[in-house]
């Protein structure tokens, strides 16, 4: 599907608010879940009870528009939760993965076999155990991206990375680093368009 071309400041913003929506949904979900959280606890002092004995009143709140849990600006953000969840499903594993709480161990393995299948559809002759040693690359750089992404730095350092795939430096400058490259600007593609695509959504709300 084709989408907008948007800057990466953009693209940053996008970031923000998908981070911002979850968080308030999450603080939502609590909110209606847990009846201790709408509780009013207040302690007031008893003549009737000797020293620092306290009564314990207990009364169920009832919000109103000035004493809501959340911002107003959360029922904005719960639309853009929800557009999360009516992306296409790569985008939206990979929203889900890289920028919330509520991701799943299905979403990690689903972006991975997206990332696999477009890494893999360059046709070239690999060794079956090459191939094993690429998926566990292709793993690495899901959860590699998504730290940097989150943290602006890699997790891995690529001694890391060598370590775990059992990998000589040597073969690694070689072989090995122009195809980490490779899943990293795959990713990239797959970040970029999920988040564009969320950015239409929320230029086309502007709109209307």
């Amino acid at each position: 599907m084709k989408t907008e071309s948007y800057h990466e400041h953009q693209l940053e913003w996008v970031r923000e608010r998908v981070l911002q929506a979850f968080r308030i949904s999450s603080t939502y979900r609590t909110w209606l879940s847990d009846p201790s959280s709408r509780l009013n606890v207040c302690y007031s002092p008893s003549s009737k009870i000797n020293g620092t004995h306290r009564q314990l009143h207990i009364k169920e709140k009832h919000f109103q528009r000035s004493t809501l849990p959340i911002s107003l600006q959360a029922f904005e953000d719960k639309k853009v939760s929800q557009w999360v969840y009516h992306l296409p499903c790569e985008q939206q594993c990979w929203i889900r993965y890289a920028y919330t709480s509520d991701f799943t161990w299905e979403d990690e393995v689903s972006i991975v076999r997206s990332l696999w299948k477009i890494y893999s559809s360059k046709k070239q002759r690999i060794q079956q155990k090459t191939r094993e040693k690429l998926k566990g690359l292709a793993y690495l750089c899901v959860q590699d991206y998504k730290y940097l992404k989150n943290r602006g730095k890699p997790k891995y350092k690529p001694a890391k990375i060598r370590e775990l795939l059992s990998v000589k430096e040597s073969n690694w400058r070689r072989d090995w680093l122009p195809r980490w490259q490779r899943m990293q600007s795959i990713l990239a593609a797959i970040d970029t368009q999920a988040l564009s695509t969320l950015l239409g959504n929320f230029e086309n709300m502007q709109k209307h």
